[in-house]
C-alpha cells in the first residue's frame, strides 16, 4: 500500500513541477 501511495505522490509531483522523481524501494519491499 505504501508503494502505491508513493508512486501516486511522485506522479502528481512530476506533473505539477515537470521534474523527474526518484522513488527508492528495497528489494524485500519490492517482492512483498
Amino acid at each position: 500500500m505504501y508503494r502505491a501511495q508513493a508512486i501516486l505522490a511522485a506522479l502528481l509531483r512530476s506533473w505539477r513541477t515537470g521534474e523527474g522523481v526518484t522513488i527508492e524501494v528495497s528489494m524485500l519491499e519490492a517482492t512483498a
